[in-house]
């Protein structure tokens, strides 16, 4: 309201403060999500040349954040960050030509040397213009990360990381390391390294406050690494935490990214009952919506949507179709929007048991998801999912392809496993039992398959110990002709989807028992 009461010869006569009132009145109405009223200050600003970077520095960041998070033009947000770094001394990319060995050579050389530098002598960074640089460069990695521009995404958390060894911690620097920690397990999959990285990541946090960035920093590390190396549901209360910070601190960006992992991401992960997860989503459609995050609301009604055809909540079952999301209808507008729609196509398809049209999805796939959604949990259920539909029909036709597609993925469980992934040994346990019972070593498949609905048990995934049971029914009817066992493994089904809140599943067992 105080700029209302500024003369019309405020520029002039009251330069500074009436910069001070744009840019305050810019920031409260992006914490607010009044786009429109962020621009209207913006403009009034950026139109003007007598301005320095640093001082066009915070409009410039509200501008960015339009581009990317309300817009979801990453491309154009990948070029104006550039820009704004630029014209404050920040030059990333240069020849880009050699953009891919720039960027790679540049990630071994920042793990090594954060490896080798002790978090107690970092010092604390002064200087104004590297702060700005600082918190610019979390911009140019979200907008990279979702236009799956993975080069400049490297390139800026390296800098980030280089900066805070450099020149010292600021805000950003428990983003920088947090991120440097999803790079190292992702692209190095370096698990105990990663760990190491996402635990000063907190650290530094800790040492430079700031609600904004702590909310950038809980979700990386909780959500996109942790999950990697610890139980998931671990993570769950710091998510909770790193939302509600991020409501405090104006970035409701993560503080949606948290909610959603916490609410919706990790519960389908670990298995928790899908009327559970329906809830939650109702609770965050309206917020998702009054805060501006269209991103995120359109991955959080796939899953929804997920969850309302396996409880019988929609007239589909293996389409991903409904009143919440239609995948005919939704044109998805980033990398991620399409991975995470081929995760949800690919569960329903696997779940109701069409495992042709499954297979012929995860061979077209690949290992896409886990490239374009970096570190996000669900790349475990959804590795899982593949397999699933490929040793199924290696199974069914004993056809090479299947079972060559099928064996690499057990394969990439494997090293998840060997590399302290505590999240995936009744993964592992299950897909070796489809392995055997494809070599026929029927008793070691046998031992292999209850080992693995042991293990699902014990842990509470209600999903895969449903998944395992009529897996191993099928193995005993068919491979064994064991009709009572078979029939007993087929009734633990239905009871444990039955538990998993899985309606329209167990109704389809039981019709075609």
């Amino acid at each position: 309201r105080g700029i209302k009461f500024l003369p019309n010869e405020s520029w002039f006569l009251y330069r500074g403060l009436t910069l001070r009132l744009h840019t305050l009145g810019s920031e409260i109405a992006l914490a607010l999500g009044k786009i429109r009223t962020m621009d209207e200050y913006n403009n009034k600003v950026l139109s003007r040349d007598d301005f320095s970077a640093l001082e066009k520095f915070p409009l410039n960041f509200a501008k960015s954040y339009k581009i990317s998070n309300v817009e979801m033009k990453y491309d154009n947000a990948i070029e104006f960050c550039l820009d704004v770094l630029k014209e404050l001394g920040c030059s990333i990319v240069g020849n880009r030509v050699t953009l891919p060995v720039k960027a790679i050579s540049s990630l071994l050389r920042t793990v090594k040397l954060a490896k080798n530098t002790s978090r107690d002598t970092i010092v604390m960074m002064t200087d104004e213009r590297q702060i700005a640089i600082m918190k610019f460069l979390p911009r140019l990695f979200y907008a990279s990360f979702q236009a799956r521009n993975k080069f400049l995404l490297i390139l800026s958390v390296t800098q980030m990381v280089q900066m805070t060894i450099r020149n010292g911690m600021s805000a950003s620097s428990g983003i920088a390391y947090g991120t440097l920690a999803l790079l190292t397990a992702s692209t190095l999959g370096n698990f105990e390294t990663a760990a190491i990285f996402a635990d000063t990541a907190l650290y530094l946090q800790e040492k430079v406050p700031s609600k904004f960035s702590e909310s950038i920093t809980i979700y990386t590390t909780y959500s996109l690494v942790f999950v990697w190396s610890k139980p998931v549901q671990s993570s769950l209360t710091p998510l909770i935490n790193g939302y509600m910070g991020g409501m405090r601190g104006g970035n409701s960006a993560y503080a949606i990214w948290n909610l959603i992992a916490a609410h919706v991401w990790l519960p389908f992960q670990i298995g928790k009952p899908l009327s559970e997860i329906s809830e939650k989503c109702l609770a965050c459609a309206s917020q998702v919506e009054e805060l501006k995050q269209p991103g995120q609301g359109i991955l959080m009604k796939m899953f929804w949507q997920t969850c309302l055809n396996l409880t019988g909540q929609s007239k589909e079952t293996i389409k991903l179709k409904g009143e919440v999301f239609d995948c005919d209808e939704v044109v998805c507008t980033s990398p991620l929007h399409e991975a995470v729609c081929n995760f949800n196509k690919l569960a329903l398809l696997v779940f109701f048991g069409d495992y042709k049209q499954a297979s012929k999805l995860a061979i077209r796939l690949g290992d896409t998801f886990l490239k374009t959604a970096r570190g996000q949990c669900v790349g475990m259920i959804e590795t899982l999912n593949r397999g699933v539909a490929l040793y199924a029909r290696a199974l069914h036709t004993k056809k090479m392809k299947y079972k060559k597609h099928a064996n690499n993925v057990r394969g990439t469980v494997k090293k998840w496993m060997v590399n302290g992934n505590p999240n995936v040994k009744h993964y592992y346990c299950f897909l070796s039992a489809e392995q055997a019972a494809l070599d026929k070593k029927y008793e070691a498949a046998g031992s292999l398959y209850k080992e693995a609905i042991l293990l699902s048990t014990r842990t509470g995934h209600l999903h895969n110990t449903a998944l395992f049971n009529e897996r191993y029914a099928n193995f005993l009817l068919e491979e064994m002709s064991d009709k009572d066992e078979a029939n007993y493994r087929m009734e633990e089904a239905i009871r444990f989807y039955n538990l998993w809140g899985a309606d329209a599943k167990v109704h389809a067992l039981q019709q075609n028992r």
